[in-house]
């Protein structure tokens, strides 16, 4: 559902990696159907499916991917640089876009064209989450991306994640094995209940 936040935890082993891949286009599955957005994705080629995930996901890593000679701003602006759509979904200057997210995630202007190496691990994971939201994605699918902070950040950079979706109106899918932030989402599922279901259908 647009703008609905859900939590997915599970213990090492029980196929986030797996489930991630599945839902970016990534992987395909060995037996039955993924729809996002009114699209199956298993219809498509890889290039088809490269492109609806530019389109319309936005991806946050654990270890934030960032490209570390481009500048803060640089890495912000390169979902916009793949993808049309995103850059289309800008109406106005996708740069000023790119300084409202950062300035929205508590990123000083100042720092915009600095290495994106020389900002601290909190800052890099906002910049990561900037990247994530530019261009306004339907989705956003964030795995572990709170692994880096110490419970006094966690929940603060949370609440800022989830204040850019509802203002995009992104679905945040966000993924942890840690059981204390699903208080703050909307639905909290475990990947094992997934596997048990899906093993269900299977038979």
């Amino acid at each position: 559902m647009p703008s609905e936040h859900i939590f997915l935890h599970g213990s090492s082993g029980s196929g986030k990696s797996t489930l991630l891949g599945l839902l970016g286009g990534v992987h395909l599955p060995q037996a039955g159907t993924i729809d996002i957005l009114n699209q199956r994705l298993e219809t498509l080629n890889g290039a088809a499916r490269d492109r609806f995930r530019a389109d319309h996901v936005g991806l946050l890593f654990q270890q934030f991917n960032l490209i570390p000679y481009l500048s803060v701003l640089d890495n912000v602006l390169l979902p916009c640089r793949f993808s049309a759509y995103r850059r289309n979904n800008i109406a106005g200057d996708v740069a000023q876009e790119a300084q409202r997210l950062l300035a929205a995630l508590r990123i000083d202007a100042a720092l915009s064209h600095r290495k994106v190496t020389t900002l601290s691990i909190g800052q890099q994971q906002r910049v990561a989450a900037a990247r994530a939201l530019i261009g306004r994605p339907e989705i956003i699918i964030a795995d572990e991306p709170t692994s880096a902070l110490d419970a006094s950040h966690q929940q603060a950079f949370i609440d800022l994640l989830m204040q850019e979706c509802l203002a995009s109106a992104s679905a945040l899918i966000f993924v942890s094995h840690d059981h204390r932030l699903a208080a703050s989402f909307d639905r909290s599922i475990a990947l094992a209940e997934l596997n048990r279901v899906g093993a269900q259908v299977a038979e």
